[in-house]
């Protein structure tokens, strides 16, 4: 049995990490493969894929070789014309195909089939029959002695990042944030960015360019052909002053 966890992982957290423990202690299933999603379905704005991958693999290092964190949504994203984000049917046909020896089950929690979310998947009858769901208790979708795995808010942990990388993370909220996020994925959040592309104009091109290079950790910043000719009539100030590194790509429409 080979049990497909997907999500944004960003960050990656506490009950990310415990869950294929549970699934494996469990007998759940032979195998984990974690899949960080290439973009998020309403069109939320993610950390850069390459980075989330790189945290998630951090993550689940603990794990050894059960657990598998892949890129395959990257590689889906890439065979797509169109750029839109991936179908969980897609995924789990893929996966059948790569690993033809197990069977492939997809994972989700108790919240999913409760709110009658999994009703709304795309070909979710195909799924249920093919790919029949492991569902996980969840605190407030199941009953409470049924629970195993902690709650974590994702949309917490994105707070208190957002403030750590402001320096306005107080000692109440660094403690917080240390026992939600794996240590691993805790220093490299805090590791120094990677260096920043400049993106000239905001056409088509730019668009695609953004995405390429999010999806290889890069962060990027948007200027627009005015603003750029002025930027290249001044020199630039000598040393980087501890800030990340730049680099002009030229003009992109």
């Amino acid at each position: 049995m080979l049990a497909v966890f997907g999500g944004s992982f960003d960050p990656p957290h506490m009950g990310h990490v415990l869950l294929p423990t549970y699934l494996l202690v469990r007998g759940l299933a032979a195998r984990v493969l974690v899949a960080p999603c290439w973009s998020h379905p309403f069109a939320k704005r993610l950390t850069p894929f390459a980075t989330r991958l790189q945290w998630t693999r951090a993550a689940m290092s603990i794990h050894g070789e059960r657990v598998l964190v892949s890129d395959i949504e990257a590689r889906l994203a890439a065979a797509r014309p169109d750029g839109r984000p991936s179908y969980s049917i897609e995924l789990l046909d893929a996966l059948a195909r790569e690993h033809p020896g197990y069977q492939v089950r997809q994972v989700f929690g108790s919240d999913i089939t409760a709110s009658g979310g999994f009703e709304r998947w795309h070909q979710h009858e195909r799924i249920a029959a093919e790919y029949p769901p492991i569902v996980v208790p969840r605190a407030g979708y199941a009953p409470p002695e049924s629970c195993a795995l902690p709650e974590v808010s994702s949309t917490a942990v994105r707070g208190w990042v957002a403030r750590l990388r402001a320096g306005e993370l107080d000692a109440e909220g660094r403690a917080r944030l240390e026992g939600a996020v794996p240590a691993a994925v805790l220093e490299q959040i805090e590791s120094p960015a990677r260096e920043v592309i400049w993106l000239i104009g905001h056409g088509h091109v730019a668009t695609h360019a953004e995405r390429w290079l999010h999806a290889r950790g890069f962060a990027t910043r948007a200027l627009s052909p005015a603003r750029a000719r002025g930027r290249r009539d001044r020199r630039a100030p000598a040393g980087g002053g501890g800030r990340p590194a730049a680099r002009d790509l030229g003009a992109v429409s």
